[in-house]
């Protein structure tokens, strides 16, 4: 008997599914085990605020340095962001002369009327 599209489809993904399973669970494992050492080293590091400045202070600090690390992490992409691609093309194509500006142009709209009508072409 013929397997089906689904057993085929089973067998020949079993071994990437199973390497892609393995992948998750060390990545998972690994993503708990640093969680439970930032836990465990913010509590040494309140624990060790704690006698000079007391407690509430400790915990302050801590909450204004995780206040810190997010606004950080949000505004460094922002402010590393390169410019856009349409912003360095326009630059590129002022910094061209005007010929090969309108040698591009042209050849442009030379490629999308051969395509437009290549498709009429086999739609007939």
């Amino acid at each position: 008997m013929r397997p089906t599209l689904t057993e085929f489809l089973g067998s020949v993904l079993e071994a990437p599914i199973s390497r892609l399973r393995n992948y998750a669970i060390g990545v998972a494992v690994c993503a708990a085990g640093a969680i439970g050492a930032v836990y465990y080293a913010l509590a040494a590091a309140v624990l060790a605020l704690e006698a000079p400045v007391g407690p509430v202070y400790a915990r302050l600090i801590v909450a204004v340095a995780f206040a810190i690390i997010a606004v950080c992490a949000i505004l460094i992409p922002r402010l590393s962001r390169s410019e856009s691609i349409t912003r360095r093309a326009q630059a590129e194509a002022k910094a061209m002369p005007k010929n090969d500006r309108m040698a591009m142009i042209l050849e442009a709209a030379m490629m999308g009327f051969n395509a437009s009508t290549a498709r009429k072409t086999t739609q007939k």
